[in-house]
């Protein structure tokens, strides 16, 4: 009987230490500095007498819980609430765990103060998602498999989602995967690696006869556990895969555009989705052209940039253009007016159905003649080429914020052209610039809003990078695809590139 006892006034002790209590607020849970023991009294009653000084794991108990930290709340007993959500720790998140009396709640029924609580945590999206983690083990310097266990997994157990983990095992597996997935299975599609894995699963979904269910019903999100991590650094706004996860679960799902890619003529015509980049010139030469370098990490392609500029590396081809905004006061104006209206289209995009028609392709074949209103570049300036680089995302990887004019979903590519008869001077400045995304302000750079374009290399030999993946070298021609793919992103859209502030 006195075993019993103690082991009961142990338990409801350690109990009360771990329970705090809280107020609740628009915004999330404040923590009140309350600490109750216990005493046992003669009768072997017990009484709560005194409040003693924290012990060292309270002391890590912030004082404010805001909903977008929050993963999970579930019903302890009928007045304590356990909270799971997220702190930060040395620049990650971890999950962390909070027992809980929330005084004075607007509604008396606990399970029903769940419900709110938890609609309050998904302000934009829902929890217990249904998800698909792809994995390239060998991604990120092979690191991308211990990146995903120690900072995500965790996050995605205290959130309760249900997930499937998958590795690849063969170059261009993702493809397969998207190829034969059952797409009844789950609602996100989340890739923790580089850009290579969402590139090729998104063509595998485009390969299907039911592609316009596949991209209907799946959302296609990044962890970065790769190198090139261009969709989180752009949509979820961090490399920091944990970070990344939260933002997964908690940000609001965005169509944005992707970028048809054809090769080939008659029987021997390709198309295949870009959702990133395509690049022609310096900036392929040294994505893909140093790929036997990637064992040093990013500093290959300031190498190989750099070698680039000092020996005024040009590479001749044919262009012809589709413009939607040529010059930059134009560009600036097309900018204004449209991003404004992000958010209009966002909403009014996310009840529209993808159909087999938004799949179509609009412009003439690679063999044909371009049409009247394109716009053929300059022979002199397109035989000095340096730099040709089209893009959707604002960030192609980190610090490089090459497209800071880029919109989710206003139907037209960012282009950037540099001529390699620029002094070298004004192009390393140019180059030194791209972080904060002003190299595009430069008189020596042309920045331009696209709908098409065909590019016909001239050079003897060179390399064409399509999302930081190696094409053919051969002619190719690209369009809009508008609002047909799904993702997730920070606030609804891409993060902040600072060109809002350049534009007068």
């Amino acid at each position: 009987m006195t075993f019993d006892l103690v082991s009961s006034v142990s338990f409801m002790r350690n109990f009360a230490l771990k329970t705090k209590k809280t107020i609740l607020t628009d915004e999330g849970l404040i923590i009140k500095n309350e600490q109750k023991d216990f005493e046992q009294n003669a009768d072997g009653s017990i009484l709560t007498i005194c409040s003693p000084a924290p012990s060292s794991e309270h002391r890590h108990v912030p004082e404010f819980i805001s909903f977008k930290k929050i993963l999970w709340v579930q019903k302890i007993d009928d007045e304590v609430l356990e909270i799971s959500y997220v702190v930060s720790k040395n620049h990650k998140l971890i999950p962390a765990t909070l027992l809980t009396i929330i005084e004075n709640p607007p509604i008396a029924n606990l399970d029903a103060l769940v419900d709110r609580l938890m609609k309050k945590s998904y302000e934009n999206s829902s929890p217990a998602k249904n998800m698909l983690i792809i994995i390239n083990p060998h991604g990120g310097q092979g690191k991308a498999l211990r990146l995903f266990n120690d900072r995500c997994r965790a996050i995605l157990d205290a959130a309760h989602v249900n997930y499937e983990v998958m590795e690849t095992s063969y170059h261009r597996h993702a493809v397969d995967i998207g190829k034969n997935l059952d797409i009844n299975k789950y609602e996100i599609i989340t890739c923790a690696s580089g850009d290579g894995i969402p590139h090729e699963f998104i063509n595998g979904l485009y390969m299907r006869e039911d592609r316009d269910e596949c991209f209907n019903k799946l959302i296609i999100t990044q962890l970065p556990c790769g190198s090139g991590n261009a969709m989180s650094i752009s949509c979820h706004g961090s490399l920091e895969p944990s970070i990344a996860t939260l933002s997964t679960l908690k940000n609001k799902v965005v169509k944005t555009d992707l970028m048809a890619v054809t090769q080939g003529i008659g029987s021997e015509e390709v198309t295949k989705l870009s959702f990133v980049s395509q690049a022609y010139g310096i900036i392929a030469d040294c994505d893909v052209g140093t790929d036997w370098l990637r064992f040093i990490g990013p500093s290959r392609f300031e190498l190989g940039v750099t070698l680039k500029v000092l020996f005024r590396s040009k590479y001749p081809c044919d262009i012809a253009i589709k413009y939607a905004a040529k010059a930059k006061h134009d560009l600036n104006e097309y900018y204004s007016d449209h991003v404004n209206k992000n958010n209009l289209n966002n909403q009014s995009q996310k009840d529209e159905t993808i159909t087999k028609e938004n799949f179509k392709i609009k412009f003439p074949k690679l063999d044909d003649a371009v049409p009247s209103d394109w716009e053929i570049y300059d022979h002199e300036s397109s035989k000095n080429l340096g730099v040709f680089y089209v893009g959707k995302m604002p960030y192609v990887s980190k610090d490089t914020n090459f497209f800071p004019a880029a919109l989710p979903n206003d139907g037209t590519m960012d282009l950037v052209v540099m001529d390699s008869r620029t002094n070298i001077l004004s192009t390393a400045c140019a180059l030194l610039s791209v972080e904060k995304g002003t190299h595009v302000l430069r008189k020596e750079v042309q920045h331009s809003k696209i709908l098409a374009y065909r590019l016909v290399p001239k050079a003897a030999k060179s390399y064409i990078s399509i999302d930081g993946e190696s094409f053919p070298f051969e002619p190719f021609q690209v369009e809009i695809f508008p609002g047909t793919l799904k993702t997730i992103m920070n606030d609804g859209s891409y993060i902040p590139t600072g060109f809002s502030a350049t534009v007068k």
